[in-house]
C-alpha cells in the first residue's frame, strides 16, 4: 500500500542479460564518414550529408563546408535535410554538408583547430591565452586551406555534381577566425563566408596586411563574395551563470580585453564601407545567446543565406 491506502504497481527493471541488445547511435541519414590524410600525414574526417533532392537547376548542388565538423555537422545536416525538402516553400534548395573534423567523438580537438584555424604569426603577435599558459601549434590556416581547396573539394566533386559556384565555407570561434583568413586571402575560393563570433582578438585584421591587400584588391578589381558575420549578443559580457560562477572578474576582464560583438560589428561596417565593388555583407546579433549557446542559431542563419533558392 502506499502513503494513500492505494496499491501501485512497480515495474521491474531487467537484468543487464535481459536486455535487448542496443543498436548503434544516431546516424544522420544519407551520410557517411570518411577518413583522409593531409599531405603532411595528418587525419581528418569528413562528415558528408548527401542532398534529400534533385538539384534546383543545372549547375548542379550548392556546397556548405563546415569547420569544427564533429560538433557542427548533425546540426546543420539536420536543418538542411528538413529544409530543403520542399524548396518551393521553404525558400532553402538540396545541398550537400560538409564537415570537416578530426578522429574520434568528441567534438572539438582543441590543439589540432587552434594549428589549423589561426593565421600565420610571429611570436611576439601571440596574444594571451585565457588560462595563461603557452600556446602550442599555431598558425596553419594557408595549409589547411590548401587541404581544403586541393584535396576536400575535389574529392567531392567527384561524389556528386556541384556548382562550383555556390561553395559556401561556416565557421565558428576560431573556425570563424579562419573563415576571415580565406576571405581575405583567397576571396575567389567561396561564393559564400560565414564568419560565426570569429575570434578577431587572436589577430587584429584591421591592422594586418591581409586587410590592406583585400581592401586594395575591392578598390581595382573588385570581390564578388557573400559575407555573414554573426555574433551572440552576451559575448562582450557575463551571462548569468558567469557572474556567479568562480573567477568572474577574470572572466569579465578576458570578455572586455576580446570585444567579441564589437569587433564582429566594426568589421562587418569596415567591410560593407569599403570604396569600390566589395563583397555583399550581412551582420546578424542573435539576443540572449553566449559564444556556446550562439551554434545553433549561427547554423540556422547561415543555411538561409547560402542556400537561399534563386529567384
Amino acid at each position: 500500500m502506499n502513503a494513500i491506502g492505494q496499491t501501485s504497481s512497480v515495474r521491474a527493471v531487467p537484468e543487464e542479460a535481459d536486455r535487448p541488445p542496443v543498436g548503434p547511435g544516431y546516424v544522420v541519414p544519407g551520410s557517411e564518414r570518411i577518413r583522409v590524410v593531409s599531405a603532411q600525414g595528418q587525419p581528418y574526417d569528413l562528415m558528408i550529408a548527401a542532398p534529400v533532392g534533385p538539384p534546383a537547376d543545372a549547375a548542379g548542388y550548392p556546397v556548405l563546408y563546415l569547420l569544427d565538423g564533429n560538433a557542427a555537422f548533425g546540426t546543420a545536416a539536420e536543418i538542411v535535410g528538413m529544409r530543403s525538402r520542399k524548396p518551393e516553400s521553404t525558400g532553402i534548395v538540396p545541398a550537400v554538408v560538409v564537415a570537416i573534423g578530426y578522429p574520434g567523438d568528441q567534438p572539438f580537438d582543441l590543439d589540432r583547430r587552434a594549428a589549423d584555424y589561426t593565421p600565420p604569426v610571429t611570436a611576439t603577435e601571440l596574444p594571451p591565452r585565457p588560462d595563461g599558459s603557452r600556446w602550442g601549434t599555431v598558425g596553419g590556416a594557408d595549409t589547411f586551406l590548401a587541404f581544403l581547396l586541393d584535396v576536400v573539394r575535389p574529392l567531392i566533386a567527384r561524389k556528386f555534381p556541384v556548382d562550383p559556384q555556390r561553395q559556401a565555407l561556416f565557421g565558428h570561434s576560431f573556425g570563424g577566425l579562419f573563415a576571415l583568413h580565406a576571405l581575405f586571402t583567397r576571396p575567389d575560393a567561396f561564393s559564400h563566408y560565414i564568419a560565426a563570433s570569429p575570434s578577431i582578438w587572436w589577430h587584429r585584421y584591421v591592422a594586418d596586411d591581409y586587410v590592406a591587400a583585400f581592401a586594395e584588391l575591392v578598390r581595382t578589381t573588385g570581390v564578388d563574395a557573400k559575407v555573414l558575420v554573426t555574433i551572440g549578443e552576451l559575448e562582450q559580457r557575463l551571462t548569468v551563470a558567469e557572474a556567479s560562477a568562480a573567477e568572474t572578474a577574470t572572466r569579465a576582464a578576458w570578455k572586455r580585453r576580446n570585444r567579441m560583438v564589437d569587433n564582429a560589428r566594426e568589421l562587418s561596417d569596415w567591410l560593407a564601407a569599403l570604396p569600390g565593388q566589395g563583397p555583399e555583407v550581412c551582420f546578424a546579433m542573435f539576443a540572449g545567446e553566449d559564444h556556446g549557446s550562439v551554434v545553433p542559431a549561427a547554423l540556422s542563419r547561415a543555411v538561409g543565406f547560402a542556400l537561399a533558392r534563386r529567384p
